[in-house]
């Protein structure tokens, strides 16, 4: 929410006060420094006016939400003990109707709506491929190379 003090936009509230101090004097059709402080002291006020009415809206949905949670407890329980007097010693066509009535979920109770995956929004998934996965190739030689550098053996000196 916005403040009094942030309502401006910076580069506006220079040109004001450029308008009230060294262009003071100054007047050009429909614009002067006066009317730009009206203006600009208007939207400071409906700044600050908006921001208590939000405040006021949300405080009135927490209310709001938090009555209609407590109007469904109490009449989610007033149905179970209807039920409840209609099985036992209230007329028959009392129960099916309460039988019908589906009260909703409690907040608590709704389940959590599934999040998307990138995965899953974009395209369908390859289909799997079937049976065995393929071996890997084994080397056709006898005997693998041996890891690392292999340098070349130097001769070595013959003694006769």
């Amino acid at each position: 929410m916005s403040t009094p003090s942030d309502a401006l936009d910076p580069s506006l509230r220079e040109l004001v006060e450029l308008f009230a101090g060294p262009l003071a004097t100054v007047s050009f059709p429909g614009v002067d420094g006066r009317r730009l402080a009206t203006l600009a002291a208007q939207v400071e006020t409906d700044t600050a006016e908006l921001a208590r009415l939000d405040a006021a809206a949300a405080a009135l949905r927490q209310r709001l939400s938090d009555a209609r949670d407590d109007l469904l407890q109490r009449a989610q329980r007033a149905l179970a003990y209807a039920r409840v007097y209609a099985d036992g010693e209230g007329p028959a066509d009392l129960a099916a109707q309460l039988d019908a009535l589906v009260l909703p979920r409690t907040r608590s109770q709704r389940p959590a709506p599934a999040v998307a995956t990138a995965a899953t929004t974009t395209e369908p998934a390859a289909p799997r491929k079937r049976g065995r996965p393929r071996k890997e190739p084994q080397p056709t030689t006898l005997f693998a190379a041996a890891p690392g550098p292999t340098a070349p053996l130097a001769a070595a000196p013959v003694v006769s």
